[in-house]
């Protein structure tokens, strides 16, 4: 047997078998160096999504308090003019104005929550609620003056209190629409 032969034919293997080892070393250092970069970069996308995720909270939480202070606002006008209706007083009349002027603020404030359709019927509303408000104050008038001309005053009085029927509910009918387009737009931000 050629002892040479064998020999240089193992330190060929071994050879090999060393350059096979450091392929593999390198290789695993590649990949545990890649998988670091993996986690990193994967970590840093995460922190990027949950950042996200944290503004659209945000966002979502402003803009229900913005739906809700708009509502709020809405609403305590609808039950002022309820009030001004069953009991037409100076003061009744004193506290809807007041709301009105607030409301209008804050129809104002929150335009942007409206469609421009929705909005131009708020305004619209509004503007036809301050001739509610100078009805309601025409009939405190007439009240005042009744004895003097019992007739003229009626027919005037049951023709604001039609006016203001009218616009009453023309309000309340666009209320009812709104609450359903904020609960719509209020649902879609919470999915």
């Amino acid at each position: 047997m050629n002892w040479d032969l064998i020999r240089d034919l193992l330190a060929g293997l071994g050879g090999i078998g060393l350059i096979t080892y450091l392929v593999k070393l390198v290789a695993e250092h590649i990949s545990k160096k890649k998988i670091q970069s993996y986690i990193s970069e994967s970590a840093k996308e995460l922190e990027r999504f949950k950042k996200e995720i944290e503004n659209k909270q945000k966002y979502s939480n402003l803009r229900f308090d913005l739906y809700k202070d708009l509502w709020n606002s809405l609403v305590n006008l609808k039950f002022k003019a309820d009030e001004l209706w069953d009991e037409v007083t100076e003061e009744s009349l004193k506290e809807f104005a007041n709301m009105l002027k607030k409301t209008k603020i804050e129809v104002e404030r929150n335009n942007l929550l409206l469609d421009d359709k929705d909005y131009i019927s708020l305004k619209d509303i509004i503007n036809r609620f301050e001739n509610y408000r100078i009805g309601k104050n025409k009939i405190i008038d007439i009240y005042k003056k009744r004895d003097e001309n019992r007739s003229a005053s009626m027919a005037a009085y049951f023709g604001q209190a039609i006016d203001n029927f009218q616009i009453k509910n023309q309000y309340e009918d666009l209320l009812n629409k709104l609450s359903k387009k904020f609960k719509s737009n209020i649902r879609l931000e919470l999915k």
